[in-house]
């Protein structure tokens, strides 16, 4: 019996051993749990993220403004993060502007980066700023500073200035009239190139310069000249001085010896100088300028719009300038010496040639224009007795010329 008792004893420990051995084997053989947490997303359902155990690395992103000011702080990011780089709205460094970042020194600008294995240090990429500076010379406008980028273009001033007996030309760099499409280098100040004379509207468009008197030609040195003074005309001896001139006589290309033999001949030769009717050379040049006749419609602008006013009924016609504070009522009581300072025009009555002679030199005002009307006629405008218009003649009838220039002559 005792043995019997042993034996079973033996055997329910042997079996109770292999049990707890297979329980413990099957244990071991099950995956080994991760660590993680439950998160749900908006669906409903569940995704696992990593623990905080598990994150990357941060790594360390620095930002250097070489010399420039303002707040770039070092940024924590994590391996293969995407980041915006700052805008650098507060950035300043003196005499330059802030273009954004690179990853060296003045390197290609980059506005995003992925961040890889590593730290990184982005460096600011300044451009310098040039100073431009406009020097009116006594103009009455000041013009204001403009800072340029390097290899921009200058702004070319919307208003030009002005001074009172003068005609703005341009703005010049050392003598040289700067051109706005030029991109900038280094700082510079561009002066204001000023003209003595005025200014006066032929058209909504159009103004010019006068010349400083009659056109006049010398038989001997076989030259165009200007009168020395406003007043001045020659009057019946036109031998030496020539200023009454047939239609055409003065254009360029034109053999100066016609102009003496129309005075010869006028009334055979005239005709045959040009029949050309638009006139589109009508110009000449003296001492280097060019300068030309008005057409009839640029004279009739300028009667009907200027300020106008004939001197004494007939002997001569003052021409007020546009910006002028003298009024036309001013004229008559005004002393020539000052309209002429303001820039006032006199055309003197100084009559006109035909076959016959010089006639009402001092009385009645013939001047040429550059319009033809037919193939022997050409338009003048004149002014006697009080009345100035626009006339008709035969081509040959020599009148008094006064020439103009182009403000971009």
């Amino acid at each position: 019996m005792n043995r019997f008792k042993f034996i079973l004893t033996a055997t329910l420990i042997f079996a109770l051993g292999f049990g707890f051995n297979s329980c413990k084997e099957d244990d071991d053989n099950e995956p080994e749990k991760i660590n993680t947490e439950q998160t749900q997303t908006s669906d409903g359902t569940s995704t696992e993220k990593p623990s905080e155990e598990q994150k990357t690395e941060s790594l360390t992103v620095d930002f250097n403004l070489l010399d420039g000011s303002g707040t770039a702080s070092s940024q924590k990011v994590e391996k293969g993060q995407k980041i915006t780089l700052p805008s650098g709205e507060d950035f300043k460094k003196e005499g330059y502007v802030f273009k954004g970042w690179s990853l060296t020194e003045n390197g290609e600008i980059i506005s995003e980066y992925t961040v890889t294995d590593e730290d990184v240090t982005f460096f600011a990429v300044w451009n310098q700023l040039f100073k431009i500076e406009f020097d009116t010379d006594d103009g009455t406008e000041d013009v204001e500073t403009q800072f340029i980028e390097k290899g921009d273009k200058a702004v070319k001033p919307e208003k030009d200035p002005k001074k009172n007996g003068y005609i703005f030309r341009g703005w010049y760099l050392n003598d040289v009239k700067y051109n706005f499409e030029t991109t900038v280098k280094s700082e510079l100040t561009l002066k204001a190139k000023w003209e003595a004379g005025y200014l006066f509207s032929v058209s909504e468009t159009k103004q010019v310069i006068f010349s400083p008197g009659n056109l006049q030609y010398n038989t001997i040195t076989q030259e165009f000249q200007f009168a020395n003074r406003q007043t001045e005309y020659i009057g019946a001896d036109q031998t030496t001085i020539i200023d009454l001139f047939s239609f055409g006589t003065w254009l360029d290309g034109t053999d100066k010896a016609n102009i003496v033999k129309t005075l010869e001949n006028c009334e055979n030769y005239s005709p045959a100088l040009n029949a050309d009717k638009n006139f589109a050379k009508n110009q000449t040049t003296i001492n280097g300028t060019k300068w030309f006749t008005l057409s009839c419609d640029e004279w009739m602008y300028l009667i009907n719009k200027s300020k106008m006013k004939l001197v004494d009924n007939s002997f001569g016609l003052i021409i007020l300038p546009d910006e002028c504070s003298y009024t036309v009522n001013d004229i008559a009581k005004t002393d020539w010496s000052d309209l002429e300072a303001a820039g006032a025009v006199f055309l003197p009555a100084s009559g006109h040639r035909n076959s016959t002679g010089v006639n009402s030199a001092g009385l009645v005002g013939l001047y040429s224009t550059s319009t033809a009307s037919d193939d022997s006629k050409s338009y003048g405008v004149s002014f006697f007795f009080g009345t100035i218009s626009k006339t008709e003649g035969q081509r040959y009838f020599g009148l008094a010329v006064r020439l103009v220039r182009s403000l971009q002559d």
